[in-house]
């Protein structure tokens, strides 16, 4: 191996230790930093004995460390400590996805001068790369000799088949703890649709119960004009409640099948719009809300979108910041539109959304511990048709939250855009 050859091994080697996605694989195996088990020493005690190797190991090469989940014949202090910086790796050779196979280490370009040698009195060395199925390199399996030896083929292969049992191991594991989360997540789903039932049951019974009560008074007044028009409008306005809800139910569904909502597209002026659905939002909530209009907005521009989806995003994102926020501070909604991309902010105060909800929020029936604890009544629902209306504007809705800043959703539809679910 000469300079050049040596120096773009090194470089491969300084890729692929820091590679992003081998690192997540990496971690995803959760096996770093965790104790010995008798499922892999196994395999390393095997393979001593197989191989007549003094020294092997089963090594994870971090990006910036070597952890040895199993060894057998280590000397201490690494026997017990299991960790060696990346420095004195060897294993991090086999990154490039091939054996390294060394029958001296001590005349190797690359390992000549490791420290590894001297303290592990590592002379010839074989490791075999630990791949996943999707092609990430874990580390190696590797047999170590205190003397020079010259690897057979039938060794090499021994050593393969051993790394290839490991890597099975490896993957039950993680297929098994997939699977326990998945039952875990269908358990909490199947509670938090008993949960939503019952809630949807209840709020479904009240406008049916105050229908039926107005009805019957219809009856015992049959004779007064002017009490009936008061009974059948209070009627009418608790069906149009039962509607609202069994859309809302109907168009979560239709988002959860992977499909857009259906929307309507006209040419609407926002910073006119938007005060209007703000005042009629401020009937119902008190004077709590502040609009203001980002200074890089067009006010005489007109943008193509579903006027209803966007009053149906403001209700759902200005009653969450009313019931979540801090009651006494301002809740800003704030308009960009310019023809290039309309955004609309909604923004309040209050308890932070950990980072766990802010991946969470849009999903179906998912209520934050926050929201539950504040005792608000809810479906879940709310956030997963504003995330409907964004994609149905071919668009996307973002949230920010800390508990410095305070919690920001923003609606961003981009210009010239046509509805994914136009009708």
């Amino acid at each position: 191996m000469n300079s050049l050859q040596q120096t773009q091994t090194l470089e491969e080697c300084r890729r692929l230790l820091n590679d992003p996605d081998r690192l997540r694989a990496l971690r995803d195996t959760q096996l770093l930093d965790t104790p010995s088990e008798e499922s892999f020493d196994r395999f390393t005690r095997s393979a001593s004995r197989l191989l007549h190797a003094p020294l092997t190991l089963i090594s994870f090469v971090d990006s910036d460390r070597q952890f040895f989940k199993s060894t057998q014949g280590l000397p201490e202090p690494w026997a017990s400590e299991r960790v060696i910086p990346i420095e004195n790796s060897v294993c991090q050779y086999t990154l490039q996805g091939q054996p390294l196979v060394i029958e001296d280490a001590r005349e190797h370009p690359l390992l000549k001068n490791n420290p590894a040698l001297s303290a592990l009195n590592l002379v010839a060395y074989l490791g075999i790369p630990m791949i996943t199925p999707e092609g990430h390199n874990l580390g190696a399996f590797c047999a170590v000799d205190h003397q020079a030896r010259k690897w057979s083929e039938d060794e090499i292969a021994l050593l393969q088949d051993l790394t290839h049992s490991i890597m099975t191991e490896i993957s039950l594991r993680r297929t098994t703890r997939l699977l326990n989360e998945k039952v875990i997540e269908l358990q909490n789903e199947k509670i938090t649709r008993e949960k939503f039932v019952g809630t949807l049951t209840h709020d479904l019974r009240s406008p049916l119960t105050a229908s039926r009560l107005n009805a019957e008074l219809i009856l015992r007044k049959i004779e007064d004009p002017v009490l009936i028009r008061k009974y059948v409008g209070k009627i009418i306005n608790g069906l149009t409640r039962v509607e609202q809800m069994i859309q809302n139910l109907l168009d979560t569904n239709l988002i959860a099948a992977g499909q857009h909502l259906p929307v309507y597209l006209e040419d609407c002026n926002l910073i006119q719009f938007v005060p209007q659905v703000i005042e009629d939002l401020a009937l119902i909530h008190g004077q709590r809300f502040k609009f203001e209009a980002a200074p890089e907005s067009d006010a005489s521009l007109s943008v193509r979108v579903s006027s209803d989806g966007i009053r149906r995003v403001l209700e759902n994102l200005c009653s969450n910041a009313v019931k979540y926020g801090d009651p006494e501070a301002p809740i800003r909604v704030i308009v960009t539109q310019t023809a290039d991309v309309s955004r609309i902010a909604v923004h309040n105060r209050g308890n932070a959304l950990s980072k766990e909800d802010q991946a969470k929020v849009f999903m179906p029936f998912h209520r934050s511990p926050s929201a539950i604890e504040s005792r608000q009544s809810g479906w879940g629902i709310g956030l997963t048709l504003v995330q409907g209306v964004a994609d149905s504007h071919q668009g996307s809705i973002q949230v920010q939250s800390s508990t410095e800043a305070g919690t920001e959703f923003t609606l961003e539809i981009p210009g010239n855009q046509s509805a994914a679910g136009l009708k």
